[in-house]
């Protein structure tokens, strides 16, 4: 992937990705609260980034409770999302990014998910030279991903 990097504007495509799920998250009565005010341009590839973009945001659509928020943030340092839902208990955070690993007592099976999305974006986010690790606080669950800032012309 290192020949296909190129400067990419992350709020522009944050927010084309964020429309395509609107549909998903107004399906569930969800409010997407977005924050990306930070001209924001990195370097990566376009396919990968998107696919990590669209694995974030449709991750907290799925796994967050009809009528919950979801946050998305954008700064200079890193791109957040944000849901509440099920708290997923600390001994399980470790495991998340393992290939078809899903916290089964913590996630309704009705939300199906193969468990691939988090290994799979982790390692697109790596791919580009980012980095992408999980918080979680009592119920609110938090994705973080951040991607080398493309160099001023």
């Amino acid at each position: 992937y290192p020949d296909t990097m190129e400067s990419l504007s992350l709020p522009a495509l944050v927010s084309r990705v964020g429309e395509e799920l609107l549909p998903f998250a107004k399906a569930k009565d969800m409010t997407l609260h977005w924050n990306l005010a930070e001209p924001v341009t990195v370097t990566g590839n376009a396919s990968l980034l998107e696919k990590v973009v669209h694995n974030l945001l449709s991750n907290a659509i799925r796994h967050a409770p009809s009528g919950a928020p979801v946050w998305v943030t954008l700064s200079p340092q890193f791109l957040r999302v944000e849901n509440s839902g099920v708290r997923i208990p600390e001994e399980d955070l470790p495991f998340l990014f393992t290939p078809f690993y899903r916290v089964e007592k913590s996630r309704n099976k009705a939300t199906g998910g193969s468990g691939l999305g988090l290994s799979i974006a982790s390692s697109f986010t790596e791919a580009c030279g980012g980095d992408f690790h999980v918080e979680t606080l009592a119920d609110l669950f938090t994705a973080v991903v951040s991607f080398p800032l493309a160099e001023e012309p």
